[in-house]
């Protein structure tokens, strides 16, 4: 869920440079989960990703700035996260 989320946010709003547009997550995975379940998740991604940029804005403090992402977001994945860190180094280069 994260990983298509984040390229929706990240990506999707660029189709001249990538060609791509944006994933329909309720087509994508509502086989799989309910439209809560997903509304749910994007919620819980869309914290990430903004907790991400926020922590990134700051000092390159890589291993800190892992355990916060990680205590206060439970339950993504170490990529995840650094993802969503990423996105604010490149914001705060």
């Amino acid at each position: 869920m994260f990983a298509l989320h984040y390229f929706n946010r990240r990506f999707s709003g660029h189709i001249a440079e990538y060609g791509l547009g944006r994933i329909d997550l309720v087509e994508a995975l509502g086989d799989l989960c309910s439209r809560e379940q997903i509304d749910e998740a994007v919620a819980r991604c869309g914290a990430l990703i903004e907790e991400g940029i926020r922590t990134g804005y700051g000092p390159w403090d890589t291993d800190a700035d892992m355990a916060h992402l990680r205590a206060a977001h439970p339950g993504f994945s170490d990529r995840s996260l650094g993802d969503a860190l990423d996105w604010g180094h490149y914001y705060g280069r």
